[in-house]
């Protein structure tokens, strides 16, 4: 996981790092119409541009490499923070401190992505968060701590589905009052139905 969340957040700044090369490299050349084949062959000549894509490239490579790594619920946000690299690096390139609305625009990205990290809570295996589960976990942390004891332990999500139903069979249809005793048993009982 952790080799997930480096070559994550490697991608990320590269990614940034391509955006800031190559809108400062689009600034540098002459103005020309919009898909103008002039404007296209200056860019492809101009090392700054080119620098640029290499980047794009080696934002790709870390992507993948944190795609084999970790699932992709925990990748694709780390790739959010981009946003924060791009802010940092536009304004390094600069010469400046940025601006109040790019500082309060990174600290919403990485305030939403520590948000949607905490609800998700992605491991391997786990692929699927439907709203309403986010929703339940970000405003009750404390039930969704037992459900995954439950789950680690062998149990199911406390509705029926999983290897053992919270009532005792599989599929979840047994009379709510015979629950089968084992060590998920208090967690699916916390978590009701």
């Amino acid at each position: 996981m952790i080799i997930a969340v480096g070559a994550g957040l490697a991608s990320a700044f590269f990614y940034a790092l391509c955006s800031v090369l190559q809108h400062r490299a689009a600034g540098q050349v002459p103005v020309r119409g919009t898909f103008s084949p002039a404007l296209m062959l200056d860019l492809v000549r101009h090392p700054v541009w080119l620098l640029g894509t290499v980047s794009d490239g080696a934002g790709l490579s870390m992507q993948a490499l944190a795609l084999g790594f970790g699932p992709v619920a925990l990748v694709q946000p780390l790739l959010v923070t981009g946003l924060l690299f791009a802010v940092v690096l536009t304004a390094t390139l600069a010469h400046r401190r940025p601006h109040g609305s790019e500082a309060a625009g990174a600290v919403l990205c990485v305030a939403g992505v520590a948000a949607f990290l905490f609800a998700a809570q992605p491991a391997n295996g786990v692929s699927v968060l439907s709203w309403r589960h986010g929703a339940a976990r970000v405003a009750n942390p404390g039930r969704h701590r037992a459900l995954r004891r439950g789950r680690r332990a062998g149990g199911d999500d406390g509705r029926g589905r999983g290897p053992r139903s919270a009532c005792g069979g599989r599929g979840g249809h047994a009379d709510p009052g015979t629950l089968t005793p084992g060590p998920w048993t208090a967690g699916a009982a916390v978590c009701g139905g």
